[in-house]
């Protein structure tokens, strides 16, 4: 979560200005990019995403579905058992 200095939780960020500073170094300039969707295909029982700047993405973010949600093209969902880079 986030944290002030002293360790103690933000409740939320109502009302505050946050800036999101990516920090550089002289090996790894800031990366101020994010990845982008570039395509997706179905490969047996797995949903292939591939993204922009994909060698960048954190394989440590990712647990269990990782946030995403896939449905068919009737709008079925479909349970996202795992994610992996």
């Amino acid at each position: 979560g986030v944290q002030d200095a002293a360790h103690n939780n933000a409740a939320d960020f109502s009302s505050r200005a946050v800036t999101n500073n990516t920090p550089a170094t002289p090996a790894a300039p800031a990366d101020t990019t994010p990845p982008e969707f570039n395509s997706a295909t179905v490969i047996g029982d797995q949903l292939v995403i591939s993204y922009t700047e994909a060698n960048s993405l954190n394989a440590a973010a990712l647990t269990g579905n990782a946030g995403f949600t896939v449905s068919n093209t009737a709008g079925t969902a479909i349970a996202v058992s795992s994610a992996s880079v």
